[in-house]
């Protein structure tokens, strides 16, 4: 209670943890082409009440209990490969 006025109290005390191993190796395929290879794995959690979800030009959110949990910019396995070609030739 409030002030004798039952109320829902917003605060900043949230949390969120990430966790994240990264490995990158580049090959050279000769010495003017480099292939790169990329892995990430990470884990982001925490809670799922941000308060951005409260301050918007939209109607009132649902408040719902606040629960810690798999955040959703969680990306547990990424693989990423990009390169540097030289070309023979021209593009006319």
């Amino acid at each position: 209670m409030v002030q004798g006025q039952h109320a829902l109290v917003l605060n900043g005390n949230g949390n969120s943890l990430l966790r994240q191993f990264d490995l990158t190796t580049a090959m050279r395929v000769n010495s003017d082409n480099t292939l790169y290879v990329s892995y990430v794995r990470s884990h982001a959690a925490g809670d799922l009440n941000e308060f951005n979800n409260y301050l918007a030009n939209f109607p009132p959110a649902v408040t719902l209990p606040n629960y810690d949990a798999t955040l959703p910019g969680d990306v547990p396995n990424r693989f990423l490969a990009w390169g540097v070609f030289t070309f023979r030739g021209s593009f006319n």
